[in-house]
């Protein structure tokens, strides 16, 4: 029987003093592994449910490198985070946002709404930088007021009992 292989969005949750170590296991694992690589963003500042800072290192591991990865990074899990947020594009905006290619955010486009979705699997403030990022690295221009936030739903432990939490409203997006 063949097993599938497909890639996964996993996150690391660290303090600030763990993250160059755990880029460090990233870029050796690529060395190890060069059709492998594993692409990885980096989140400062992420509030906890406890309001505790973490870092997040966001990456994609392909799943049938789960393993090896694992053995020079041991804790990471599969990102159950889930946001979207729909932007209402400027009519010329939107072959260049079509054109748009990213590792961590998904981009449908609605011909019938003129919407675009964007989705990723990171908590909500990562989402937002993601987003903005787009913008700024793609030279369109970045306009909160067309952005909204569309569904979230995080999956959390909590005293060993697993928690979801879905919210599915529009919200503003703050600058």
């Amino acid at each position: 029987m063949a097993t599938s292989n497909f890639k996964v969005v996993c996150v690391i949750k660290c303090k600030k003093e763990e993250v160059l170590p755990i880029i460090t296991n990233i870029k050796t694992f690529n060395t190890n592994n060069p059709g492998d690589k594993i692409k990885y963003t980096y989140i400062k500042n992420i509030n906890s449910k406890d309001d505790e800072q973490f870092d997040h290192i966001y990456f994609k591991l392909s799943s049938s490198k789960w393993v090896d990865f694992k053995t020079i990074q041991p804790i990471f899990r599969k990102s159950t985070y889930n946001n979207t947020t729909e932007f209402v594009p400027n009519e010329e905006d939107i072959d260049r946002i079509k054109q748009i290619r990213d590792s961590f955010v998904i981009i449908k486009y609605n011909e019938e709404t003129k919407f675009f979705e964007f989705s990723t699997r990171t908590v909500e403030k990562a989402h937002n930088y993601l987003i903005k990022k787009l913008f700024i690295d793609n030279n369109i221009p970045y306009d909160v007021k067309n952005l909204k936030n569309v569904s979230r739903v995080e999956k959390y432990k909590k005293n060993d009992e697993e928690v979801v939490e879905v919210v599915e409203e529009t919200v503003e997006i703050s600058k």
